[in-house]
């Protein structure tokens, strides 16, 4: 797929929204990015493929948070962990079905989704990337989300800031869905 190309459903006269998938976007020729079979609401169901390598997305984030490849590693499992637990329903799996092999296994499962605001969820991204200073924290943090925000397609984007309090969605560094 080429940069910025328009995926294989949209098409003008099909009524499609016109969204592109997203510039790391990685999938193999011959394979449709997205099932054929609906969801309920008439939307098409989530693609499986990886947006991004491994390799991308760490340097990434190392050159943002000024980190180490170790720290890059433990920085985007300890941020994955936290955002997987704070969503809802079958969006983590979403979310994970994105990320390259190797991270994808960081994003932690939970049905409910917790409800943490902000500052919780910087406290356990903390805990868990073991830092203690809360700027190193948040900076962390905005470096791995707003990686994450760009490697993701519109549609998941969407559906993912959808799911987060304002504060959470902040860290993202992308403007926040409406309706």
């Amino acid at each position: 797929m080429v940069r910025g190309e328009m995926c294989g459903p949209c098409r003008p006269t099909a009524g499609c929204p016109g969204r592109r998938v997203s510039p790391f976007a990685v999938r193999e020729p011959g394979n449709s990015p997205r099932s054929s079979a609906g969801r309920p609401d008439g939307r098409p169901r989530r693609r499986k493929e990886r947006v991004m390598e491994y390799e991308q997305m760490i340097a990434t984030v190392r050159k943002r948070a000024d980190l180490g490849e170790n720290e890059a590693v433990r920085s985007i499992q300890a941020v994955l962990s936290v955002l997987g637990e704070r969503l809802a329903g079958q969006e983590a799996d979403h979310l994970a079905a994105q990320l390259p092999e190797g991270l994808d296994a960081s994003v932690t499962r939970n049905p409910q989704g917790r409800r943490w605001d902000v500052g919780e969820f910087l406290k356990h991204v903390g805990d868990r990337e073991q830092v203690a200073n809360a700027d190193q924290v948040r900076q962390h943090a905005q470096a791995v989300l707003r990686t994450v925000a760009e490697a993701l397609d519109d549609d998941q984007r969407h559906d993912l800031l959808a799911q987060l309090p304002g504060g959470i969605t902040d860290l993202f560094g992308v403007p926040t869905p409406r309706g």
